[in-house]
């Protein structure tokens, strides 16, 4: 099997550091990335507030009259995450 590397080889580095720095994640913000905060979520507006507004106000009629709701998912491993993580809330919330 052929390969390249991204980058050289750094010994100093441990198997993650070199796949972080390897994916443009300065080494010096490794700690941070792994262990965020709540300062490093998006203000919903970025989103578009009547996008979330009308997504909220969907959500909540389906649960008040008892319907079934229709998750999209985006496929890509941050749609599928987060897709996974709303259906589990639901689900957690209001069991079928």
């Amino acid at each position: 099997m052929k390969y390249k590397l991204i980058n050289p080889v750094n010994k100093n580095y441990n198997a993650l550091e070199t796949i972080l720095t390897n994916r443009h994640i300065p080494y010096k913000e490794i700690y941070h990335y792994l262990n965020t905060t709540d300062d490093d979520i998006n203000d919903y507006n970025a989103f578009g507030q009547n996008c979330l507004i009308a997504a909220a106000a969907a959500i909540i009629k389906c649960i008040n009259e008892d319907e079934q709701a229709l998750v999209i998912v985006d496929c890509d491993c941050d749609g599928f995450t987060s897709a996974a993580l709303l259906i589990n809330y639901l689900h957690d919330l209001f069991p079928a």
